[in-house]
């Protein structure tokens, strides 16, 4: 397993990951700089996104942003939510919204 990783105009990176345990993958790298991208490269299977990732600027199956949770700034601390009274719950079964093959429409 290696990363790819992509810094603002920089070529991309290839660096090693090491299995700390069963198909759990690891590195550490300092000093990213501004805005880093990230996938990951599996062995004879190609390059894929980070499944974890919290941002994805360039789609579902392009570069993952990578970021920084512990400097992070909340800005909603005051924030209470809303009464009880002032909220809609749905109810959906995202099944019947496809249309499969099988079923006669």
């Amino acid at each position: 397993m290696e990363l790819l990783l992509k810094a603002g105009d920089a070529d991309e990176k290839i660096i090693p990951m090491g299995e700390e345990a069963a198909h759990i993958y690891t590195t550490r790298v300092e000093g990213l700089g501004l805005e880093p991208v990230c996938k990951f490269r599996l062995e004879g299977e190609g390059d894929y996104p980070d499944p974890y990732a919290s941002f994805m600027p360039f789609g579902v199956h392009g570069f993952s942003q990578v970021t920084d949770h512990a400097g992070y700034q909340r800005q909603d601390e005051g924030w209470q939510g809303l009464a009880l009274e002032k909220l809609i719950f749905y109810e959906i079964h995202t099944g019947t919204f496809f249309f499969l093959p099988s079923i006669k429409t």
